[in-house]
């Protein structure tokens, strides 16, 4: 049967149901290590908690649409739609999964290439990495942000979800496996290809690293002289030119790549936070050395998703813990660009279907992440301090 496709509004919609869909399968933390929250509600955090998310058989029956949709190239006119103003000195692709590599037949959205020519070049590519279910397109302000701080830009269309949406996010795959392996298991078939349990495959075409570097190449191809060959010379991704970022799931992506490769900085929107309650610790990749250091890696909760004591104990696992507590972010004053975890409380957007989790969905994501009055997004400035200089 040919699949529906999805209005653009329910598509909007369900693309940012990222946090009921990270949370949907019961019991996801229960560890006891505490610590304070600066200037925010949280107070004391006791990293202790029993998350469960059940979502009704519609919610679900949307979210398959919004998975065959994936399945399908952007049209002309999604390419059109942007919240972003007007701005003669911005450059933005849109490109093909398939136009990079013609075996890649999962997860055709485009991707997003963009950077801004009135901007001084800091000489880094931020490659960002989307949450489950959603795409490149549903986080167009952060990608603009990033370029506004001198970074060439990369939104990363990749397979993060399988073709069920009950068994979907890394969290829905793994959360009852006792294993602690689990976790990176599954995140490495994505990053890699491979096996997700049975439950699906990535192949090796698929995968997130072939991804990045078809569409480097292709940028470079297509693109001379805009500069994207620097951060691929030859066939290997240079990543220490490299910042990694990414939403819910694909801040785990972010915070994988930066355990095995030394890269520029580390941006973590909402998550990870893998844990394991069945054997009372995080994942194990959480947990091992990293090649990054550890001062370049950042992360931002807001304080009422419902995940927000198991992100900030997964913070603390990655080891951020070490520079002190984590930083509530007051809409009146930029955040020190000394602090490693931020809290950030404004409510998100109002949408007009009801949401079970907007909190987890309006830090980054285009939809529901507040606007101030300028128009522009609320948490610009907690988002630089995670962009870096």
């Amino acid at each position: 049967m040919r699949a529906r496709r999805l209005p653009t509004a329910a598509l909007g919609l369900a693309a940012l149901l990222i946090g009921a869909c990270w949370w949907a399968t019961g019991p996801l933390v229960a560890h006891g290590r505490e610590q304070p929250v600066a200037g925010s509600r949280l107070g004391r955090v006791g990293l202790a908690a029993g998350v469960r998310q059940t979502l009704a058989e519609p919610l679900f029956g949307l979210l398959e649409r919004v998975i065959a949709n994936h399945g399908r190239p952007s049209s002309p006119a999604e390419r059109q739609r942007s919240p972003l103003p007007a701005d003669a000195h911005r450059v933005v692709h849109f490109v093909s999964p398939q136009d990079t590599d013609p075996a890649i037949d999962q997860f055709l959205q485009d991707h997003y290439a963009l950077y801004n020519r009135a901007v001084p070049q800091n000489g880094k590519l931020f490659v960002f990495f989307p949450g489950t279910f959603a795409r490149p397109s549903d986080y167009q302000w952060v990608l603009d942000e990033a370029a506004s701080r001198g970074y060439r830009v990369i939104g990363l269309e990749y397979p993060s979800t399988t073709a069920n949406p009950r068994q979907s996010s890394v969290v829905q795959l793994c959360t009852r496996d006792a294993d602690p392996a689990c976790y990176g298991r599954v995140r490495e078939a994505r990053l890699r290809g491979g096996d997700l349990g049975g439950l699906d495959s990535v192949t090796p075409a698929n995968s997130i690293v072939n991804r990045l570097v078809r569409l480097l190449g292709y940028l470079q191809q297509q693109y001379p002289d805009e500069g994207w060959d620097a951060f691929m010379p030859g066939d290997q991704i240079d990543w220490s030119r490299v910042a990694v970022g990414g939403h819910s799931q694909g801040g785990g992506v972010a915070a994988l790549i930066a355990k095995q490769y030394p890269v520029a900085r580390v941006a973590m929107w909402s998550g990870p936070a893998d844990y394991v309650p069945l054997a009372g610790t995080f994942a194990t990749w959480m947990l091992e050395p990293s090649a990054t250091p550890i001062d370049r890696y950042y992360g931002l909760v807001h304080e009422s998703e419902r995940g927000a004591r198991g992100i900030l104990g997964g913070y603390a696992a990655l080891g951020l813990d070490r520079y002190g507590a984590p930083v509530g972010v007051a809409a009146s004053t930029p955040p020190s660009p000394d602090a490693h975890v931020l809290v950030v409380s404004l409510p998100p957007r109002p949408r007009p279907v009801p949401m079970p989790d907007p909190n987890h969905g309006s830090t980054a994501a285009d939809g529901l992440t507040p606007l101030g009055d300028d128009g522009r997004p609320a948490y610009r400035t907690a988002w630089d301090v995670l962009l870096g200089p």
